[in-house]
């Protein structure tokens, strides 16, 4: 296991790293990932971005594209920089392409984006030998044989080649899998991520790009490894906050949409069995009694069910917002600390602070959504509490009255009578 690099106090604002990944260097790296699905990948998404840009490809190939995270990716970035790339997703999925990633794909960059349904062995044959510059691997390695992959693809990649093997720091290698990456790494440049999963990067081509080649040439312990390291793992948090916020957002949303169904079911019943009670002046029987106290016991019953299931989805977004609300104070002192080197490694020249900002700031505004969504299904929850003590106080109130009371040795009699018949 690789050491977990964190930025050192006090480095040198001359540091490589900058260099390398500073916003002035590399717009990309702040770009907003638009398709968000909950994966390890999306921790490594800002280096995807980087990566394109900074080698401009003409092929990428997605293996185990899964969700479609990192393929999406991959399409977003050679949209944005406006590149003559072609990237294909291949996997086998068992149960057919997810139908949101295959509407996505084609609404939003069929042109040029490909989902292939495949082995992903087979696949390699549809691929001329130098054709592809990019080979990310994205499957979990459990259920992944890399030598066999490795044997299949790298004749593949072109003389600027980069494969990217996903997972490698978040679980043991089987013993084949450990010896394939060991072999990777003996025989070619590589750059290596913990934060996630893990990501290790291979320089398999001759020909690669210059700031690629600088990135790998950042070994642990020298000067502007840890920087480059921190950089790359901030902003992959950062990243997975997003997804995060919005994930929560849509819970709350769904809370929303459970408590407005349940008030609108149980809206009508305590007046209903308040009507029910005041009729019976008029056509008294201890039937309607009986039918209108069990209706009572009924929404009693129902509120009971109901206040559990929702107070706990309260208490679980009220941890849920804590906890969002912690990663975003933790994220605007590191970016502020990271902004404040990048503007002074600049001399003065304006860097793309804003689009830090602009990130921290739709996480301020999602927490703030949540929380008053939070508000309003409490709200909403204790009126609904006071509907059901008022509908009771009601019924209370006409059996204790007068003219219930009044109206018992009728009722009786009206009782007897039809017995007798």
């Amino acid at each position: 296991m690789r050491h977990d690099i964190t930025l050192p106090h006090g480095a040198s604002l001359a540091s490589p790293a900058l260099d390398i990944v500073s916003a002035q260097a590399m717009k990309a790296l702040f770009w907003r990932l638009k398709f968000l699905r909950p994966t390890p990948i999306l921790f490594h998404t800002p280096f995807l971005f980087w990566l394109t840009e900074a080698t401009r490809p003409r092929q990428i190939v997605d293996l185990g594209t899964g969700a479609g995270v990192a393929h999406l990716a991959f399409c977003q970035a050679i949209e944005k920089l406006n590149l003559e790339t072609r990237c294909v997703g291949i996997d086998t999925w068992e149960d057919g392409i997810p139908q949101d990633l295959v509407l996505y794909n084609a609404e939003q960059y069929e042109e040029f984006g490909t989902l292939l349904r495949a082995d992903l062995i087979e696949a390699a044959t549809r691929f001329a030998d130098g054709s592809v510059d990019i080979l990310n691997v994205g499957m979990p390695l459990e259920d992944t044989a890399l030598e066999a992959l490795r044997d299949a693809w790298l004749p593949k990649l072109s003389e600027a080649g980069v494969m990217l093997i996903h997972g490698t720091g978040s679980q043991p290698l089987s013993p084949a899998n450990r010896q394939t990456v060991r072999q990777l790494e003996a025989n070619h440049p590589m750059i290596s991520f913990e934060h996630g999963e893990g990501l290790s990067v291979f320089l398999v081509g001759p020909a690669q790009a210059d700031r690629v080649l600088k990135l790998a040439a950042l070994k642990f312990g020298q000067g502007g490894h840890g920087d480059a390291q921190h950089i790359f793992r901030r902003l992959g948090v950062a990243m997975h906050l997003e997804w995060r916020s919005r994930n929560e957002a849509d819970r709350a949303t769904a809370l929303q949409q459970q408590l407005d169904d349940l008030l609108a079911q149980f809206d009508g019943r305590p007046r209903a069995a308040a009507a029910a009670y005041t009729g019976a002046d008029a056509a008294p029987s201890d039937r309607t009694q009986t039918a209108s106290q069990a209706e009572l016991e009924a929404a009693r019953a129902r509120l009971a069910g109901i206040e559990p299931r929702h107070l706990d989805a309260l208490s679980q977004m009220n941890r849920a917002l804590t906890d969002a609300g912690e990663h975003n104070i933790r994220q605007a002192e590191e970016i502020a600390a990271l902004t404040a080197r990048l503007e002074q490694r600049s001399e003065g020249t304006p860097i793309r602070v804003h689009e830090l900002e602009s990130e921290l700031s739709r996480s301020r505004m999602a927490q703030r959504d949540l929380t008053d969504q939070n508000h309003k299904a409490q709200a909403e929850i204790q009126d609904l509490r006071r509907r059901a003590a008022e509908a009771e106080d009601r019924v209370q109130d006409i059996l204790n009255s007068t003219s219930w009371r009044i109206t018992k040795p009728a009722r009786s009699l009206i009782m007897l009578t039809r017995r007798g018949k």
